[in-house]
């Protein structure tokens, strides 16, 4: 389960390009390791944003429905009503 402040944070968190130096270690350890951390971060996200949208479609889904749902009972009520007359 993702939260929307989560999916937000994860955008947030992208890499900046900066030229400044720092000691690690360097080579292809480092290389693979930041690919990996980053790999994760958008994986999480393409996740996330994935289940907000579905959760979005079913809830416009069940709206739909229950309006419908809603009218149907309200024809049937008014049809069952002018059979009584």
């Amino acid at each position: 389960m993702i939260t929307k402040a989560e999916l937000e944070q994860l955008r947030v968190s992208q890499p900046k390009l900066n030229n400044e130096l720092h000691y690690t270690i360097g080579g292809t350890i480092e290389t693979q390791v930041h690919a990996a951390v980053e790999t994760e971060r958008v994986s999480k996200l393409k996740h996330g944003e994935y289940r907000l949208q579905k959760a979005l479609e079913e809830m416009r889904n069940n709206h739909v429905f229950a309006t419908r749902e809603g009218l149907a009972k309200a024809h049937f009520n008014q049809q069952s009503q002018e059979v009584k007359l």
